[in-house]
């Protein structure tokens, strides 16, 4: 054994490695034995499996209805978001700079991306898409809280109380909830229309001429 004086210990045979052997009847280091094994375990045929490489598609190919209806569909509801957001920072603006419904900070009215205040959501807008556009439905917030703490949303409730009172909470939580029964029994479909999009479009663009946003 190694630890015996009178034998002299073993290099392992493994070209470049220096350990020493476990046992003198050994041949190589206890890693490369291990390797050896495993090795043994794996068929001869064994190989890492390739999976084809994706071919660019064709940038000729017309797009089907249903892509062009898509993009269509996203087109409106990014315009209907942005009337919406400029609607409620200067409803609920409070001059330069406006403080977050939900936390002490204070951001500027009409700033962009994390220096500026954001249209936060009570009722979140991927999943109550129905009142993603309600102005009942929003009030102004950090980037922290709008986007990295779910809405705040029992800040934000108390918030819109305040701001509206406890009937218009009540009439858009009643709202919320005729909403999801009417989805969860088929009367509505779960995903708005294209048209229900530019209808919402226009009611924006009207409140908006309304309050002389420019």
């Amino acid at each position: 054994m190694i630890g015996d004086p009178k034998i002299k210990p073993r290099v392992c045979l493994e070209q470049g490695c220096f350990n020493y052997v476990a046992d003198s009847k050994q041949k190589k280091c206890p890693a490369h034995l291990y390797a050896d094994l495993m090795a043994k375990k794996k068929p001869k045929h064994y190989k890492f499996k390739k999976y084809p490489e994706k071919k660019p598609g064709n940038p000729n190919r017309p797009k089907t209805i249903q892509a062009i209806h898509t993009e269509e569909t996203n087109k409106w509801k990014t315009k209907c978001h942005i009337i919406w957001s400029l609607i409620i920072r200067t409803v609920h603006g409070q001059g330069e700079f406006t403080k977050c419904c939900t936390c002490p900070k204070s951001k500027r009215t009409f700033g962009d991306g994390i220096n500026g205040i954001h249209g936060g959501h009570y009722y979140e807008k991927g999943k109550y898409k129905y009142l993603a556009f309600d102005l009942r439905n929003g009030g102004p917030q950090c980037r922290n809280c709008n986007n990295n703490e779910a809405g705040e949303q029992i800040e934000m409730r108390e918030y819109l109380i305040r701001f509206h009172g406890i009937d218009v909470v009540h009439s858009l939580e009643r709202d919320s909830a005729e909403i999801q029964t009417k989805i969860n029994t088929g009367l509505l479909n779960k995903y708005p229309s294209l048209d229900w999009y530019k209808e919402q479009h226009r009611i924006l663009l009207e409140e908006k001429a309304r309050l002389k946003i420019a």
